[in-house]
């Protein structure tokens, strides 16, 4: 496979070829050449900055051994035009697909609330009946049902709690009003008592994000929690909250056996929940950076941009 070095000095004689025909060719059949090599750049990986350096260079020489620098130099920066519209329709691409995963996120979003709200409403009214039918349960001619109606008793108790957790967490109505910060602080809280975990949130948010990254940022720590306990055996969690110019960052910060540097360095081997995260991330224009934590742990912070 050809290094980027490789592939670069190819890029930057083919781009001197370029214009040196350019004068002898039809102006279509040059434009259709400089769009040509353009594709094979942007396939080898080419940045627009080298080709844009590779363009200044050849570009002087081009003009100076011209007998109208004018015109030659006109015709450059029209080949120019032509090789980077590639990365233009690449950009375009990446930015399509990105909204297109907004909308997926969305519509994953409007789901998760239908079923809370089921869970909530439905599910919550069958175990309310249940109940009801249960207190109405005798049985004199043997006394053992009695213990055995205790524990169906239980087990539909445990079951309502479960249901009502599970749709508070998939329909997290407290994210509505008040807020992110709330909803956050309640679902630290619940982690805190079901896994023995110290919780502690620091919020130093000077804005209150839209709709669509509450919810996001509320998903992210709800995957990336859980992975603190599978992963990283640690017995705090510190979850900060911030905003600066133009970004939303939230970390969750813990003091675990901390991360092998190959999957710090590779997000895909990092684990199923923290590449969901990074994706979602990804999808809101934003990133997901892993890192060490001194003098043990993992801080993973999520930054996102501000959206109206």
């Amino acid at each position: 496979m050809a290094s980027a070095e490789t592939m670069r000095l190819g890029f930057d004689n083919g781009y001197r070829a370029l214009l040196a025909q350019a004068a002898t060719k039809p102006r279509e059949q040059a434009l259709a050449q400089a769009y040509a090599l353009g594709r094979t750049a942007a396939k080898d990986g080419i940045s627009i900055t080298d080709v844009l350096m590779v363009h200044q260079s050849c570009r002087a020489e081009f003009v100076k051994g011209s007998h109208d620098p004018v015109e030659a130099g006109k015709m450059a920066d029209l080949l120019l035009q032509d090789v980077l519209c590639p990365y233009d329709v690449i950009l375009r691409g990446i930015e399509d697909a990105s909204a297109s995963l907004r909308n997926v996120n969305q519509l994953l979003e409007k789901e998760s609330q239908r079923i809370g709200q089921a869970l909530h409403d439905e599910a919550g009214q069958l175990i309310a009946t249940l109940s009801l039918a249960i207190e109405c349960i005798e049985c004199p001619v043997n006394s053992s049902c009695g213990s055995s109606i205790q524990q169906v008793r239980s087990l539909a108790s445990q079951t309502e709690i479960l249901l009502r957790r599970l749709s508070h967490e998939l329909r997290p109505v407290i994210l509505d009003e008040p807020g992110l910060v709330p909803a956050i602080q309640l679902l630290a809280d619940g982690f805190s008592q079901h896994r023995g975990v110290a919780v502690e949130i620091q919020n130093d948010l000077r804005h209150r994000p839209c709709p669509m990254l509450e919810w996001s940022i509320y998903r992210m720590v709800q995957v990336t929690l859980p992975n603190v306990v599978k992963h990283a055996q640690a017995n705090n969690v510190t979850i900060r909250l911030a905003s600066m110019d133009e970004w939303f960052k939230c970390s969750v910060i813990d003091d675990g056996v901390g991360m092998p540097a190959d999957r710090l360095e590779n997000a895909d081997s990092a684990g199923i929940g923290l590449i969901g995260v990074r994706e979602r991330a990804e999808a809101l224009g934003g990133r997901v950076v892993i890192s060490p934590v001194f003098p043990h742990g993992t801080e993973v912070a999520v930054y996102l941009p501000r959206m109206a």
